[in-house]
């Protein structure tokens, strides 16, 4: 993960939603570094929507971009994931199958 040196604690306020305060000083994560998420789905699996929901509260945070691909668009895709959706990706490797829960997320998106 970048991060770029803001300044002393005091000076991070205005900057809340991106900064980490690190033994005193603040740091924000680098734009550039946005992690990038896929989510492999299909029209009608119920569980797909609901980690897309999460996906679409999660971004407003910032710190990623995801996009969705659906399976049947494929024939490789189709046979690859099977029933297995959504499958959810994080910069290339798979992180969640089925369900996805917020926090586990958020925690493997900073590992």
């Amino acid at each position: 993960m970048d991060l770029f040196l803001i300044g002393i604690v005091g000076d991070c306020n205005s900057r809340q939603s991106r900064v980490v305060s690190t033994l005193g000083f603040c740091y924000t994560h680098a734009m550039s570094a946005a992690h990038q998420v896929i989510v492999y789905s299909r029209k009608g699996c119920h569980l797909c929507e609901i980690v897309k929901e999460s996906l679409s509260k999660l971004e407003r945070r910032g710190g990623f971009t995801w996009r969705e691909v659906d399976v049947d668009s494929d024939d490789a895709l189709r046979r690859q994931f099977t029933d297995e959706v959504p499958v959810v990706f994080i910069n290339g490797k798979k992180a969640f199958k089925y369900r996805m829960a917020e926090r586990d997320f958020l925690r493997k998106l900073e590992a």
